[in-house]
This record gives structure tokens, C-alpha cells and sequence, in this order.
């Protein structure tokens, strides 16, 4: 599952009330506009805001999208992002402020987005897996409480509110799970869109410059 595909699902999720409305509206609206894709799920879900690579989510970043002038001009648009085919061993040994270390910090940027993403896709998994409560571990706790232990039915009436709470409690941490997933995944795009902003010099990219340097990376 793409982040594409997984910040979609968050919106369904959302309106469902399993995944926070938050997340899912920031998936609309703030995505991060990237042309590649991460292969996975953000996710921050997912993934780096303002590249054509798709993180999945939407938002406005100084990297604005722009029309490319073709083929020939590619190269020229990137500049010292020409450097992206640097070989792997001087990706690893570059300088962090030289523009191939910029480069390698872009990438492994967009490969913690990725992997961001496909926790989230997983925290997402593990929470559909399980059913929703009907109501939160505190009813459930006044409900136990309020029964009358003198009754001829209390030892089942207990026992089934205390597997009730049981499944409202999984449900709960698993829900804590996928929120927390979430906020990973909007930090680790953020971070990738810092890297790729440092790395063009604070440069307007188009969507086809942004999928060549993903392409050279293998992102």
C-alpha cells in the first residue's frame, strides 16, 4: 500500500472515527506533493512536502511545483543536484555541506519517510484488526461498578464487562499506536522537505526534476 493510498484510507477512517480527523484532514490538504513513490503507505503520513515524489499527504512548502521546459533543460534546472549521480560510495563519504553530502542528506530524509510510512500502514492494519468499543474503558469501569454483587447474575455480568474492557483497552493502545504513527510520519516529511530545500539551494524544482533525482536515488 502507498501513502497515497494509506492517507485515503485515514480519511475513511477518519469519518469511521478510527484514525484522528486531524491527520486525515491534514492528509488532504497538506500534502507534500511528490511525483515518486515511497512503496509503502503518512505519514506524515507518510511523504517530503513540497517534491514530486508522492509521500501520500498535501502540503504547501516552499518547493513549489513548476513547469519544466523539457528534456534540455533539465539539467540545467538542477544545477548542483547534477551531482545526484554521484556513485554510492561518495554519497556515504561526502561532506555534509558539500552538495553531494546535501544530496545523501535528502535521501536518507525521504528513505525514514518511507519507513515512517509503512508504520503507519501497519499501526492502521493492527487497529482495523480489532472491533471498535461501543464505549470507552471508563464507562465500562462505572458499568463493573455499579453492578450489585449480591445479585444472582453478578459473577456473569462481571466477566463480561471485564472481557469487554479487555477489548476496549487493546483497542485504545492500538489507536495510540496509529496516532503516534502519524505524528512520525509528519515530522519524518517535514525533515525531508528541510533536506530537499537545502539540497536545490531553496529552489523552485518541477515535478519532472524532483522524479529524476527519486529515480537516480531509487527512492
Amino acid at each position: 500500500m502507498t501513502l497515497r493510498n494509506t492517507i485515503a484510507t485515514l480519511a475513511l477512517l477518519a469519518i469511521a472515527g478510527t484514525v484522528s480527523p486531524a491527520f486525515a484532514e491534514k492528509g488532504k490538504s497538506n500534502g507534500h506533493g511528490n511525483s515518486g513513490n515511497h512503496g509503502n503507505s503518512s505519514a506524515s503520513t507518510q511523504g517530503g512536502k513540497g517534491n514530486s515524489a508522492n509521500h501520500g499527504t498535501a502540503s504547501t512548502t516552499s518547493v513549489a511545483v513548476k513547469s519544466n521546459p523539457g528534456k534540455g533543460g533539465l539539467a540545467s534546472e538542477l544545477k548542483g543536484l547534477n551531482a545526484v549521480k554521484a556513485n554510492p560510495n561518495a554519497l556515504e563519504n561526502a561532506s555534509p555541506n558539500s552538495q553531494v553530502g546535501r544530496i545523501a542528506a535528502y535521501r536518507d530524509a525521504a528513505l525514514i519517510t518511507a519507513e515512517q510510512a509503512e508504520a503507519l500502514d501497519d499501526a492502521n492494519e493492527a487497529l482495523s484488526a480489532l472491533p471498535k468499543p461501543t464505549r470507552s474503558v471508563a464507562d465500562i469501569d462505572i458499568a463493573i461498578g455499579a453492578l450489585d454483587p449480591a445479585a444472582v447474575d453478578y459473577t456473569e455480568a462481571l466477566a463480561a464487562l471485564e472481557e469487554e474492557k479487555t477489548d476496549a483497552l487493546a483497542y485504545e493502545a492500538a489507536l495510540s499506536d496509529v496516532e503516534d504513527a502519524e505524528e512520525a510520519v509528519i515530522a519524518a516529511q517535514d525533515a525531508e522537505d528541510a533536506a530537499l530545500l537545502t539540497a536545490s539551494g531553496g529552489r523552485e524544482l518541477s515535478d519532472e526534476a524532483i522524479a529524476y533525482i527519486r529515480s537516480v536515488l531509487n527512492l
